[in-house]
């Protein structure tokens, strides 16, 4: 096995968490297998590609930024990243000094506060959410009323604590709390639970008898237990889920009419949105269309034209697409990192290019 002294990383995880986006042109490259596509001006160069089994990645000896101490970056030779292990091999893997560094279920966590002479856990925010979306091309979740109801049924907060306890309530947005373009007031009612008006709401859209729906979910560590926490809290106002939890989810996520997704946070607050907001966006979960959210979108990405000295920043005010978007709940990720601290302690730039 790779030691210390050869400087490098060893990560076994689901999520390739080492992979630095900047190396890749498009993931057309990436998935091409050839190192030779895969070029920028990352911190690492991909030496090595295995779709579903692991990617091997060098460093970059023309790597632009240097470190606190003046010394270039990145400090380690080489990276490699393993993919498809579930908590109990990797568990093993860190235990067994077979594994420097991984990204742990929140189900493995007390297991590895048994090990603190050898194992350092580090949580920290990440831009990641876990939504629930609703197609609004299709019934019922073509009317809004539903949308709406399907929303006022979560309890935000108890479904933080009982699915990922260190994590942080989202609100129906991508943009986290850290993020510059985040705007306090429009998170400031907490969106509370609202059983009686969520039996209104369904009751005017024409379902007052009570509404039958199916949720889609990948097979996973924390999803379906979000579906279900979420399917006992809307049984309360007459909605009767039945879920689908799927190992072949993700092969078609953008068919599900309604379904547990999952999405990684960007630079800027908007790629996100126009990803999947706008009218007949790449990444469309929704099928939402608004012209005027378009125009906004628009406006925003538009190159400023008048002197970087004069920027007029417009106030904060909830998004025009929160309303009538399909339900966007759930917790905001708090990724935990353990690292093996005898071992490997990789020293990050406070702004890492990964």
């Amino acid at each position: 096995m790779p030691r210390e002294t050869e400087r490098e990383g060893r990560l076994p995880d689901g999520w390739l968490a080492g992979t630095p986006r900047r190396i890749l042109r498009s993931w057309k490259d990436f998935y091409s297998g050839n190192p030779a596509d895969a070029v920028g001006t990352g911190p690492f160069m991909m030496e090595e590609f295995i779709p579903d089994e692991r990617i091997v990645l060098v460093r970059n000896p023309n790597y632009w930024r240097k470190g606190a101490d003046g010394k270039a970056l990145p400090y380690v030779d080489k990276v490699i990243v393993t993919a498809g292990w579930d908590d109990a091999a990797r568990l093993a893997a860190l235990i067994g000094n077979e594994a420097d560094l991984l990204t742990p279920g929140d189900g493995i966590i007390e297991e590895l506060e048994k090990y603190p002479d050898e194992i350092r856990i580090q949580s920290f925010t990440t831009g990641w959410i876990t939504p629930i979306v609703m197609r609004v091309d299709i019934t019922p979740f073509d009317d809004v009323r539903v949308r709406q109801a399907l929303k006022l049924v979560q309890d935000r907060k108890k479904i933080q604590e009982l699915v990922q306890p260190k994590g942080q309530v989202a609100y129906d947005h991508w943009i986290p709390t850290s993020a510059a373009a985040y705007c306090p007031d429009t998170d400031s009612d907490g969106r509370p639970q609202d059983i009686e008006r969520a039996k209104a709401l369904l009751a005017e859209a024409g379902h007052a008898d009570g509404l039958d729906i199916e949720l889609s979910t990948p097979d996973d560590a924390f999803r379906p237990a979000f579906a279900q926490v979420y399917t006992e809290m809307a049984a309360k106002a007459g909605v009767n889920i039945n879920m689908l939890p799927s190992s072949a989810f993700w092969d078609q996520w953008q068919e599900w009419p309604f379904s547990v997704s999952g999405w990684n946070g960007r630079i800027p607050a908007t790629k996100n949105i126009n990803l999947a907001l706008r009218c007949g966006a790449e990444w469309t979960e929704s099928y939402y269309c608004n012209q005027d959210l378009d125009a906004l979108l628009d406006a925003v990405d538009r190159p400023i034209q008048k002197s970087p000295f004069s920027v007029r920043v417009s106030p904060c005010r909830p998004p025009a697409w929160r309303e009538h978007l399909g339900s966007r709940a759930s917790g905001r990720r708090t990724r935990t990192r353990c690292l093996r601290s005898r071992r490997f302690s990789p020293r990050f730039p406070a702004k890492a290019d990964f």
